[in-house]
């Protein structure tokens, strides 16, 4: 299944801002016992989503950061 299927958000900052959202309608208590199941379903799915956003964020960072640390030692 892709992102679509899940009806995944196509950016962190979307995913984040529907996770905000659901976190504050549970606080308020805004949600029904019927809509509770689905909505932490929904921002388990959210976390997940956003959690390997950054870990895929993380590595091309550091590969980046290698490369670069690489060609520098090339220079020497």
């Amino acid at each position: 299944m892709n992102n679509e299927e899940l009806n995944l958000p196509t950016s962190y900052e979307q995913a984040f801002n529907e996770l905000q959202q659901i976190v504050t309608e549970i606080e308020r208590g805004d949600i029904t016992i019927d809509l509770l199941l689905p909505k932490v379903q929904r921002a388990a799915q959210l976390i997940k989503f956003c959690r390997d956003k950054l870990r895929n964020t993380e590595d091309e960072v550091n590969k980046i950061i290698k490369q670069l640390e690489d060609d520098n030692c090339d220079d020497m």
